[in-house]
């Protein structure tokens, strides 16, 4: 299988840069971050995110519906990517 390529994320002092690559269907927005890359975060955990000039501290879950329904959230979907949803929402 053939792996797509996606702009490299960039480690800083203060996290990660990383840039959003797609909205799903579901209105997922789902970033370039990697599973490998956020060990550090843990499942329960708030992480920060900037979009923009969106700032966001949000709850990581393991699953979506881990989350309370229409609750913003951050999840490492299927693909292993970061994504920010909404549980039974778009985001």
């Amino acid at each position: 299988m053939v792996e797509p390529r996606f702009a490299e994320t960039t480690r800083t002092s203060n996290g990660l840069i990383g840039e959003v690559i797609h909205i799903d269907g579901f209105g997922n927005i789902i970033t370039n971050l990697k599973d490998e890359e956020l060990k550090f975060m843990n499942i329960g955990r708030k992480v920060h995110i900037e979009l923009g000039d969106i700032d966001l501290k949000l709850q990581l879950y393991e699953a979506y519906a881990d989350a309370d329904s229409q609750q913003l959230h951050a999840i490492i979907g299927s693909h292993n990517f970061l994504e920010i949803s909404i549980n039974q929402g778009n985001a």
